[in-house]
Protein backbone atom coordinates (compact mmCIF):
# COMPACT_ATOMS: atom_id res chain seq x y z
CA UNK A 1 0.00 0.00 0.00
CA UNK A 2 3.18 2.33 0.61
CA UNK A 3 3.85 1.72 -2.76
CA UNK A 4 0.75 2.61 -4.19
CA UNK A 5 0.77 5.95 -2.20
CA UNK A 6 4.29 6.94 -3.32
CA UNK A 7 3.39 6.06 -7.15
CA UNK A 8 -0.01 7.59 -7.07
CA UNK A 9 1.80 10.86 -5.76
CA UNK A 10 4.51 10.79 -8.04
CA UNK A 11 2.21 10.39 -10.91
CA UNK A 12 0.33 13.62 -9.81
CA UNK A 13 3.08 15.60 -9.56
CA UNK A 14 4.53 14.49 -13.09
CA UNK A 15 0.83 15.42 -14.32
CA UNK A 16 0.80 18.19 -13.06
CA UNK A 17 5.03 19.23 -14.56
CA UNK A 18 3.72 17.57 -17.63
CA UNK A 19 1.35 20.63 -18.74
CA UNK A 20 3.92 23.37 -17.51
CA UNK A 21 6.12 21.91 -19.80
CA UNK A 22 3.72 21.21 -22.36
CA UNK A 23 3.18 25.23 -22.17
CA UNK A 24 6.80 26.20 -22.52
CA UNK A 25 7.86 24.19 -24.97
CA UNK A 26 5.00 24.25 -27.81
CA UNK A 27 3.41 26.26 -29.91
CA UNK A 28 0.18 27.84 -29.98
CA UNK A 29 -1.09 25.29 -33.29
CA UNK A 30 -0.35 22.32 -31.29
CA UNK A 31 -3.09 20.99 -28.89
CA UNK A 32 -2.84 18.28 -27.13
CA UNK A 33 -4.88 16.83 -24.36
CA UNK A 34 -3.20 18.04 -21.23
CA UNK A 35 -3.77 21.56 -23.15
CA UNK A 36 -7.13 20.58 -23.82
CA UNK A 37 -7.76 20.25 -19.87
CA UNK A 38 -5.64 23.10 -18.61
CA UNK A 39 -8.02 25.55 -21.10
CA UNK A 40 -11.34 23.63 -19.97
CA UNK A 41 -10.41 24.45 -16.61
CA UNK A 42 -9.19 27.80 -16.81
CA UNK A 43 -12.17 28.73 -19.63
CA UNK A 44 -15.06 27.35 -17.86
CA UNK A 45 -16.39 24.24 -16.57
CA UNK A 46 -16.90 22.10 -19.48
CA UNK A 47 -18.52 18.04 -18.73
CA UNK A 48 -16.14 17.25 -21.63
CA UNK A 49 -13.00 17.25 -19.41
CA UNK A 50 -14.41 16.03 -17.06
CA UNK A 51 -15.79 12.78 -18.61
CA UNK A 52 -12.04 12.47 -20.15
CA UNK A 53 -10.89 12.57 -16.70
CA UNK A 54 -13.21 10.06 -15.15
CA UNK A 55 -12.74 7.32 -17.93
CA UNK A 56 -8.81 7.88 -17.40
CA UNK A 57 -9.85 7.39 -14.17
CA UNK A 58 -11.67 4.35 -14.33
CA UNK A 59 -9.23 2.71 -16.82
CA UNK A 60 -6.89 2.70 -14.37
CA UNK A 61 -8.71 1.45 -11.70
CA UNK A 62 -9.78 -1.04 -13.66
CA UNK A 63 -6.23 -1.99 -15.12
CA UNK A 64 -5.18 -2.05 -11.46
CA UNK A 65 -8.33 -4.28 -10.15
CA UNK A 66 -7.49 -6.37 -13.26
CA UNK A 67 -4.27 -7.14 -12.40
CA UNK A 68 -4.60 -7.85 -8.94
CA UNK A 69 -7.67 -10.41 -9.66
CA UNK A 70 -4.93 -12.25 -12.11
CA UNK A 71 -2.52 -12.06 -8.92
CA UNK A 72 -4.68 -13.43 -6.78
CA UNK A 73 -5.71 -15.98 -8.80
CA UNK A 74 -2.72 -17.16 -9.78
CA UNK A 75 -1.65 -17.25 -6.05
CA UNK A 76 -4.37 -19.47 -5.76
CA UNK A 77 -3.23 -21.62 -8.47
CA UNK A 78 0.60 -21.96 -6.53
CA UNK A 79 -0.71 -22.29 -3.28
CA UNK A 80 -3.71 -25.32 -4.55
CA UNK A 81 -0.46 -27.41 -6.01
CA UNK A 82 1.61 -27.45 -3.22
CA UNK A 83 -1.29 -28.57 -1.02
CA UNK A 84 -1.73 -31.30 -4.07
CA UNK A 85 1.60 -32.67 -4.24
CA UNK A 86 2.58 -35.73 -2.28
CA UNK A 87 5.33 -35.29 -0.12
Amino acid sequence: MPGMLSGALFAFVHAWDEIVVLLFITSRRVYLLPRAIWNGINDNVDPTIAAIATVMILATAGGLIAERVVRARSGRRTAAALVAEPS
